[in-house]
């Protein structure tokens, strides 16, 4: 018995080995042996929560590129045109005497929007901006008037409202088109003067004016140019019983965004 309690004793008191030491040792630990070490991270889970943010960016594209995409499959185009602009005035037969017309050439430029319908057709929706002059030289039959000139210069915003036809099938790369539409016109004054027997008198362009515009579209692509004619059916301009209409020709260069 004291034999047996002998050794209990001995076994409590027996030192640990070298190999149970590891922990403070830093020896490798046996086979299946865990160790009380802080958690680390996988080594890949930087790059993963990398690509997860990745992944959320490209779920996250702006609103305004999903729209543009649903309007292509929707038939819907958008796209902005820059150029230059002849403007001429025509003189309405009265009491006034005048020779050839005069033109100006001026800038121009704006944005449209259009939307396909029944196969090449299309309506187009568009607010342009455009420097024009009217200018006019003549003699009227009243003495009291005489030699006169008139010399308006204006900023016209113009918005056409109609519809064009497709000349080819619209999946083709190249394309033409004829396209007609109604024009709203608000002349914006800038500087005139209207000498009267070298009398300055302060011009009064309406402030709206109604007329039509034909258009020829080329496009390659998403690059096109355009050569148009609009005249104002309604008087740009009145003096004295003396009105005036005008017609602009229009050429520019064009980019469709889509």
């Amino acid at each position: 018995m004291l034999k047996q309690l002998h050794t209990r004793i001995g076994k409590r008191k027996a030192k640990p080995s070298p190999r149970a030491g590891s922990r403070q040792t830093g020896l490798p630990p046996f086979p299946g042996e865990k160790r009380n070490e802080p958690h680390r991270p996988p080594s890949g889970f930087s790059r993963c929560l990398f690509l997860c943010f990745l992944l959320c960016g490209g779920l996250c594209i702006p609103s305004a590129a999903q729209d543009f995409a649903n309007a292509k499959e929707q038939g819907m185009h958008f796209g902005l045109t820059i150029g230059g602009s002849c403007n001429t005035g025509f003189p309405i037969p009265g009491a006034w005497d005048f020779p050839a017309p005069e033109t100006k050439i001026g800038v121009a430029g704006g944005a449209y929007f259009q939307i396909d319908f029944a196969k090449r057709f299309f309506g187009h929706l568009e607010v342009g901006i455009s420097d024009r002059k009217l200018i006019a030289n003549g003699i009227s039959s009243d003495t009291a008037y005489g030699n006169f000139s008139i010399d308006c210069a204006y900023t016209n915003i113009s918005i056409p409202l109609g519809i064009g036809v497709s000349l080819f099938p619209n999946p083709s790369s190249f394309n033409a088109s004829l396209l007609a539409c109604a024009v709203i016109g608000l002349p914006q004054e800038n500087k005139s003067q209207i000498s009267v027997k070298d009398r300055n008198v302060v011009k009064r362009l309406n402030p709206v004016s109604i007329g039509a515009m034909l258009e020829l579209r080329l496009r390659y692509e998403f690059i096109f140019i355009g050569f148009r004619y609009e005249f104002m059916a309604t008087n740009t301009f009145k003096y004295a019983g003396q009105a005036f209409k005008t017609g602009t020709f229009g050429f520019f260069l064009g980019f469709q965004i889509f």
